[in-house]
């Protein structure tokens, strides 16, 4: 996993990250301008406030994004779930965007018939245990 941040600079993060190594696809909101972009990209972390992740896809600075990520763990050990994420594009490093979490919510994608992985569970627990309340 490539590092972040510079090693001379001081950690500008206050939050912790949680590796991730999922697919996802995402969609540029705009409101009333033509057809809509989609792409797709990889995820490769996050924290409560925020996402980074990698794609082909060209984006500024200041772009709205909704985010549909695979999550790693499944609901009751046979459906797969997604984690539904809006937010802000607040920077870009060649195919490194890395965007704020305004909201997040989590979607049933399907059943399968294998269970997830302990490891998978532990890590999806671990990270809504800090990912920002839906409540005021």
């Amino acid at each position: 996993m490539k590092i972040l941040s510079h090693p001379t600079k001081p950690e500008r993060r206050s939050r912790l990250r949680f590796p991730l190594d999922t697919d996802l696809r995402f969609q540029v909101i705009r409101r009333g301008q033509g057809k809509p972009l989609f792409g797709v990209g990889h995820a490769a972390n996050m924290s409560s406030k925020g996402l980074a992740f990698r794609t082909d896809t060209p984006l500024d600075t200041g772009t709205r994004l909704a985010v549909s990520i695979a999550w790693p763990a499944m609901l009751d050990d046979h459906c797969r779930l997604r984690l539904t994420i809006e937010g802000t594009v607040l920077r870009t490093d060649g195919s490194l965007v890395v965007m704020e979490v305004e909201t997040h919510d989590f979607r049933t994608s399907g059943r399968s018939t294998t269970a997830a992985p302990g490891r998978s569970s532990l890590v999806a627990q671990q990270v809504e245990a800090f990912l920002p309340s839906r409540r005021g």
